[in-house]
């Protein structure tokens, strides 16, 4: 069989290409394999940690800043300071373990902030024979947090430094927080005059949108109390809470003391305006 002079110099330029340009073609790849560096991005908060749990692929290394109260007593080991720490967001929760090196004097029911990195999972077993699978966070400092920042985080918070004086007595509006449950009005009272000043806080209300809202009953545990005897000089803050109310939308508060002329109605218009620039 005769073959043509012209298909054999195809055929054979066809195979020099292949031999170029498939070893081209067939790298190994090397950024699949290299580990991503996450130390640099931003820090997780307690939402985001709440995401993470339940999933498959963790992060490690990646930068948080959670709050969360402690939900057993501390551990303390050769290799530092070991928590159990219940945090929360929205409707989700979770509990982490958190490893301190070095020893931190905390305890069971108290409130932290939390600075560290994600390293892992934790397993284990519990003093009673229980396992312990849970996100581990290798802290690098732990110190106090409000009650009602861990219980109830605020999505939205005004700080109008509102300030009104009647009869030797100082109120002022430090900020509002508004949270998923509730809302959160926080004050400070001053009294400089001669008698003591008695701050009405079951008398205090809010209106929005033409409705008139009171406040709770009963304040949750760990959040501060606004005192109710002021004496001569004496200076108190605290928090008084209402229901969820909409943050898009002006309100009025009112808050009643009695002292030095008798009652005494301190009244603020607060707004989302108000929030400092």
């Amino acid at each position: 069989m005769r073959v043509s002079r012209l298909i054999l110099p195809a055929v054979a330029i066809g195979i020099l290409l292949a031999w170029l340009i498939i070893p081209a073609l067939w790298q190994p790849s090397t950024t699949d394999s290299a580990p991503r560096d996450v130390s640099a991005l931003p820090p997780l908060d307690n939402g985001e940690i709440v995401q993470i749990i339940g999933k498959g692929e963790i992060p490690e290394g990646r930068p948080v800043s959670i709050s969360g109260m402690i939900t057993a007593d501390p551990e303390y080991n050769v290799d530092g300071t070991h928590l159990q720490v219940y945090v929360e967001s929205g409707s989700k929760e979770a509990d982490l373990i958190v490893r301190f090196d070095g020893n931190i004097e905390v305890t069971q029911g108290d409130y932290v902030a939390i600075e560290g990195a994600l390293g892992g999972r934790f397993v284990g077993e519990t003093q009673d024979g229980g396992s312990i699978d849970m996100l581990e966070i290798i802290a690098t400092s732990i110190g106090s947090a409000a009650a009602e920042g861990v219980l109830a985080p605020a999505s939205t918070v005004w700080e109008p430094q509102a300030k009104k004086e009647e009869a030797g007595v100082t109120v002022s509006v430090d900020k509002v927080e508004f949270a998923k449950a509730e809302t959160r009005v926080y004050i400070t009272a001053r009294n400089a005059g001669e008698a003591t000043a008695v701050i009405q806080v079951f008398n205090s209300f809010i209106k929005q949108s033409d409705r008139f809202f009171e406040p709770q009953a009963e304040l949750p545990e760990g959040y501060p109390e606004v005192p109710v005897d002021l004496s001569a000089g004496a200076a108190g803050a605290g928090v008084i809470v209402f229901r969820q109310l909409d943050d898009d939308t002006p309100l009025e508060f009112s808050l009643t003391v009695l002292g030095g002329t008798g009652e005494n109605v301190f009244d603020f218009e607060l707004e989302p305006s108000s929030l400092p620039d």
